[in-house]
């Protein structure tokens, strides 16, 4: 369920154009036309959004887009369908995060594996508050880093039962792997503002599944 509320949150348009194309690359094409359709977003199919940073991308349209997913696909097939769209975002816009967060492979190279998270955990979650209303940081304990995000995109006015940003999820395990040079780690959701919390927290492991 979506809400009603006065507030404007917006994301760039750059990045509401990558968010797309994820979207269209995890569906393909007809599948993507279909939840474009369901949104009354149809328009996109054939003029997406400009590729600039101008913040025009308003949060509606990601949070009725995710819930398109689980009201066309059902819950599982929504939920797999969104992990594989967050990591396609994160993989088509390797360049971009490097280039605004000063993050590379070559850079992070000769550090160990755990600050390399670290460090390409905290550059994402910089791009993201630099550019966007999206307010995200990095905490770490001896188990787990913890990505927060406030003024989630992904659950923005739902109302919902159970943690369901599985974008979010799909595009940190995407960045996981890639500045751990390949390595899986586990990923999962531990609290969600569509459930009332403060901000929709994600866990990264420290520690690569075997």
């Amino acid at each position: 369920m979506i809400s009603d509320s006065s507030m404007n949150h917006q994301y760039p348009n750059k990045l509401g154009r990558l968010y797309l194309i994820a979207l269209e690359n995890a569906l393909r094409h007809s599948g993507y036309v279909a939840l474009l359709n369901w949104a009354g977003l149809a328009r996109w199919a054939q003029d997406p959004p400009p590729d600039n940073w101008s913040r025009q991308f308003d949060y509606s349209n990601i949070s009725r887009l995710d819930a398109g997913l689980t009201d066309l696909y059902g819950p599982r097939g929504g939920r797999g369908l969104a992990t594989r769209a967050g990591q396609r975002f994160f993989e088509q816009g390797l360049k971009e995060f490097g280039l605004l967060a000063g993050v590379s492979d070559v850079a992070l190279r000769p550090f160990p594996v755990q600050r390399k998270l670290k460090l390409g955990l905290t550059a994402v979650a910089r791009v993201f508050t630099q550019s966007s209303d999206q307010n995200t940081w990095v905490e770490e304990d001896t188990h787990s880093f913890s990505y927060h995000v406030q003024d989630c995109p992904i659950c923005w006015q739902r109302q919902l039962s159970e943690p369901r940003c599985y974008f979010t999820v799909g595009l940190l395990q995407e960045a996981a792997q890639w500045f751990s040079s390949g390595q899986s780690f586990r990923v999962r959701q531990v609290s969600c503002q569509g459930m009332g919390h403060e901000a929709c927290v994600f866990h990264v492991n420290r520690e690569a599944m075997k």
